[in-house]
């Protein structure tokens, strides 16, 4: 029976299908003898034992309001990505976050908007986990990682079918970590205690700091040890963590000769990748003998002088310090020089580091006592800066950070500093770096535009010319295999330059208002770089803004061609979707998201091709391209991006009812599935569900009303209260498809109490629990929301 049950445990983590063969084939067999139960178990055993068993990442994680939840999620192969999608389950179709080589935020839950990004955009050895930043209560769920590979195929507007990959539940708790420390003054020391689980090795640091005072920081460790440069002048030499915190994330605080002005809340925050990750607070009490009551008046008197004192020595030093140096460079030089010296060269056991404004380390060089020249240290130093940093005379004491191939996101703040054989500061200096990179502006609608690359390089058969976007992705390549092409560019780009002459200018046609951004020539020979030159791009795109729900909304497209039997005019959405196509031999249809509801101006003859879009959404936003092409042959391309707001229904608290109104497309088939959902603070709630569409729908709080014919959709919410404000959303499902959704925000005005919470909610507050008591007998007699 052992054995059975060591093989009934195999089964129940196995597949389905095998689970319910070898179970009743166990049970089949246990009426026999002992010995045969055994043997058919010790089969099931080892069957299962050979099956493949796909391993999803499961991980539970806990962060506090204000922090950044790491996300984790990482391709066991090295298999290229493509798509990286973060969904949550309680979100419907909606994503949280959706990188196709850009993030894509069409379909994004406006929640999680410029507060989610990939850790690493590099996605290095698989690595896509995502960032979370700035967490609130309501981020608390269940998140799944789903990613598309070279290999995969590329879905449209909807979310990847493939299984995710790694499941992280994410629990948001309120109660901030706090811990009270009472000491008495005159003892040795006091340890602020920070405990944290370990972290990989690699862009961490962390920072205790006091918010009350200015400069805030305590101290900064590191990777490379303490960086106390920005340190608040009264803890200087009286501040020390254990050699290996970061590693062992033992990150408790020693402050030594503690006195009754160092007591307050101290914080204690961890970062990675830059992102504060954990903090937490020590409120550190320090108690002394007091002072006479005879001696308060003369003590205020002393005191009122020395700080009359502070202030003046602050103003006058204030006005001594010097501004950080400028260094200004054109992007496309081999190099730049931030200068940095010293009287003589760098002790033994000393190093300097250059670091930016957001901490990352540009380069570290060590003069340990093992090395007779001293060494540079690259394992910490970021990957932006590797390979291309060196430090210009060390034996010379010139500290000078030389950088190569400086570009225009190498414009910064950067800070050198030298530490002493204690890990001392003994000498900083900042030094602002900006580059200069020339810019190309032009107006989508554009045949092309010449991006320009001229250099002194005569082109010959072992050069190579490559150009590439501020993401890495090849653009155009010369003398190499043009599949390593990014698919976005392809037929897109043409060197017409004089390429013997060095002339490497590139040609981008009909540029969009996704092609704006950093775009990079390089110029090699035989795995030497010769030059590097930097273009940025800027497209400008007409905007048309509209709110939901109006009748109809225009797209312009004015061109100078007439349109004749041979021409065809397509309008397409950013995922390709066909919105409108006027095509005089066949007709064809458009995609189901937009039957019915686009119409061309009558003057089209005379070329004008713009598109009437019925009932705007707010799922129709984005942008929209208008083709205009004879045969193979495109004559015009024009870009135009509609943004579209949410509709607002505003009603006082006390009428009959709040109608919520969506037009979607007329003639609905019968098997039209319609549903309202509600956002509340804390997940999605489901209000009607109207299956099989009837005329009229009956629900506890309301009706639902469906005409198939037009599409009109409304919901009626009888005696709306203040508290059902908020977000609601329609979906209209139709053979299993959403064919359109719409989000209608509704304002219910009054002096009900939870109006003013809500009002608090909006602009980042939470009601006071004193609040909360005197208004309880309210609260228990308020109705729950929809």
């Amino acid at each position: 029976m052992r054995l059975f049950c060591v093989a009934l445990t195999r089964l129940l983590v196995s597949f389905e299908s095998y689970v319910q063969l070898c179970v009743l084939g166990c049970f089949r067999f246990l009426n026999l003898s002992r010995k045969m139960a055994a043997a058919w178990a010790s089969l099931c055993c080892c069957f299962f034992c050979l099956l493949p068993v796909t391993a999803v990442h499961r991980e539970n994680i806990t962060a506090a309001p204000g922090e950044a939840a790491i996300l984790s999620c990482r391709v066991p192969n090295n298999d290229r990505i493509t798509d990286v999608e973060l969904t949550r389950d309680d979100l419907g179709k909606q994503h949280v976050l959706w990188w196709r080589g850009w993030y894509d935020e069409g379909n994004q839950h406006p929640s999680f908007k410029d507060r989610v990004e990939l850790l690493d955009q590099q996605m290095k050895d698989g690595d896509v986990s995502s960032v979370l930043k700035n967490v609130t209560k309501e981020d608390s769920g269940t998140y799944e990682c789903r990613v598309l590979t070279q290999k995969g195929k590329r879905r449209k507007r909807s979310n990847l079918g493939s299984d995710p990959i790694s499941i992280i539940i994410l629990k948001v708790d309120s109660s901030v970590s706090q811990q009270l420390l009472e000491i008495k003054e005159g003892v040795e020391s006091v340890l602020l205690p920070c405990k944290i689980p370990t972290f990989e090795r690699k862009k961490r640091h962390v920072e205790w700091s006091r918010p009350d005072l200015n400069p805030s920081m305590v101290h900064l460790r590191r990777e490379q040890g303490d960086a106390l440069q920005n340190q608040n002048p009264n803890y200087r030499d009286r501040t020390s963590m254990v050699g290996k915190a970061l590693e062992t994330g033992n990150l408790a605080l020693t402050l030594r000769k503690p006195s009754v002005r160092d007591m307050g809340n101290y914080t204690c925050s961890f970062f990675y990748f830059g992102h504060k990750v954990k903090w937490f607070e020590v409120q550190l009490k320090v108690h002394s003998g007091g002072v006479p009551t005879w001696a308060t008046v003369p003590l205020v008197l002393v005191g009122a002088v020395i700080v009359g004192a502070v202030i003046g020595g602050v103003y006058f030093s204030y006005r001594k310090i010097k501004a950080p140096q400028v260094v200004t460079v054109d992007s496309g030089k081999k190099f730049v020089r931030l200068p940095c010296k010293i009287k003589g060269r760098l002790t033994k056991d000393s190093r300097m580091a250059w670091t930016t404004k957001e901490i990352y380390l540009a380069h570290v060089f060590e003069n340990s006592e093992n090395s007779e020249n001293g060494s540079d240290n690259s394992k910490e130093q970021h990957n932006d800066y590797k390979d291309r940093t060196r430090i210009n005379d060390v034996e010379r004491g010139d500290l000078s950070l030389i950088l190569t191939e400086p570009t225009s996101r190498d414009g910064n703040l950067y800070t050198c500093t030298i530490y002493g054989k204690d890990s001392g500061i003994l000498k900083t200096k900042t030094v602002k770096l900006k580059v200069r990179a020339p810019q190309v502006e032009v107006n989508s609608g554009v045949k092309s535009v010449v991006l320009p690359c001229q250099t002194d390089v005569h082109l010959t058969e072992d050069v190579t010319v490559e150009w590439t976007d501020g993401h890495k992705c090849k653009v155009h390549v010369h003398n190499c295999d043009p599949r390593e092409q990014h698919s976005y560019y392809r037929r897109r780009t043409e060197m017409k330059g004089v390429l013997e002459s060095g002339d490497f200018s590139l040609t981008l046609k009909y540029p969009t208002h996704r092609d704006r951004g950093n775009y990079f020539c390089t110029v090699s020979s035989r795995g030497k770089v010769l030059k590097r030159i930097e273009v940025i791009l800027k497209v400008r795109v007409p905007r048309v803004k509209e709110k939901s729900q109006v009748k109809s909304v225009l797209l312009p497209c004015k061109t100078k061609v007439c349109l004749t039997d041979d021409v065809t005019v397509e309008w397409t959405d950013e995922d390709k979707n066909k919105v409108h196509v006027h095509r005089s031999d066949r007709p064809e249809e458009p995609h189901s998201d937009y039957r019915g509801r686009t119409e061309m101006k009558k003057n089209r003859e005379r070329g004008d091709f713009s598109l009437t879009l019925w009932r705007p959404t707010c799922t129709d936003k984005g942008s929209y391209f208008c083709t205009v092409s004879r045969g193979e042959e495109v004559l015009v391309r024009n870009e135009v991006i509609l943004e579209v707001r949410e509709f607002v229904e505003k009603v006082k608290e006390g009428v009959a009812s709040a109608v919520l109104h969506f037009r979607t497309t007329p003639d609905l088939p019968g098997d039209t599935e319609v549903t309202w959902y509600y956002y509340d603070p804390k997940e999605k709630r489901k209000v009607c569900l109207c299956q099989n569409v009837s005329e009229q729908h009956q629900f506890s709080r309301g009706q639902m009303t469906v005409d198939l014919k037009t599409g009109d959709i409304r919901l009626h919410l009888k005696n709306p209260k203040v508290k059902d404000s908020g977000e609601y959303e329609c979906e209209v499902v139709s053979n299993n498809n959403i064919s359109r959704s719409t989000k209608v925000m509704l304002e219910v005005t009054g002096t009900d109490q939870y109006q003013d919470e809500r009002e608090d909610m909006r602009n980042g507050c939470r009601p006071k629990e004193s609040d909360r008591l005197l208004s309880k007998t309210s609260q228990n007699e308020a109705e729950s929301p929809v």
